[in-house]
């Protein structure tokens, strides 16, 4: 076998990298930039036609009495639907359940609302699960004298199960003047004391009486200022205790 020198391979080795070598990479930005510009005026052109075809079938279906009467049932169900989603809405106490602490109707009622004879305090939260009949009065107050019948009555007609009346005393003598008064005349609901700081969670009361009306779930849904009406007050009492 002959022998090859070691630069005959050098040299052979060079020539067949020299013609693996690649060209230089020129791009051609005018003939691309050409291109994509057709591309966007094929598709601006595409555009344009399903537009006009939508115009078109838009238009025909407008002028025929049989599309346009279709059409405006189609309408009519569609609101007649939306109303009634809307009315459940409003009907349904979980539904309309408010997000914020307040005394606007709809919002959840302050939780403290005085302390009881014995000092500690009263929490709406306590009876949740039934309407409450919150009565702010005092000692002093004619009608709020005048109402406790009533009150009494609607503690016996719906009983504790269902719904619980609380009198809140803003006496500022507290139960020295509370207890007496209650005993004289008769009282059969549950009592407690209020104060400041209860008037101002329950937005200054400044009137009284003042009865709130708190559903199930806590939130107010009636905000009466001045005395109980039997005839008047009763129905949305009775219709929130389901009876």
């Amino acid at each position: 076998m002959a022998h090859t020198e070691p630069i005959d391979v050098d040299r052979w080795v060079d020539e067949r990298l020299a013609t693996l070598t690649p060209q230089p990479w020129r791009p051609d930005a005018p003939a691309r930039l050409a291109e994509l510009h057709r591309r966007r005026a094929h598709a601006a052109a595409r555009r344009v036609r399903w537009a006009g075809a939508a115009v078109v079938v838009t238009v025909i279906c407008v002028s025929l009495p049989v599309t346009r009467a279709v059409g405006a049932r189609c309408v009519g169900k569609c609101v007649d639907a939306t109303r009634r989603v809307g009315q459940w809405i409003q009907g349904e106490p979980a539904a309309s359940l408010p997000r914020v602490v307040g005394v606007t109707l709809g919002d959840i009622a302050p939780d403290l609302v005085g302390k009881d004879l014995q000092g500690a305090p009263v929490y709406l939260s306590s009876f949740r699960g039934r309407v409450v009949v919150l009565n702010f009065w005092a000692t002093w107050c004619g009608p709020c004298r005048a109402e406790m019948p009533i009150l009494n009555a609607l503690r016996a007609r719906f009983g504790e199960q269902d719904l619980v009346v609380i009198g809140v005393s803003m006496d500022a003598d507290g139960w020295s003047a509370v207890s007496p008064f209650a005993a004289q005349e008769g009282i059969t609901y549950p009592l407690a004391v209020g104060d400041d700081e209860v008037s101002a969670a329950y937005g200054g009361i400044s009137e009284l009486p003042t009865t709130f009306v708190i559903n199930r779930e806590g939130a107010i849904v009636v905000k009466r200022v001045g005395p109980l009406s039997e005839n008047a007050d009763y129905g949305p009492i009775a219709t929130l205790v389901g009876r």
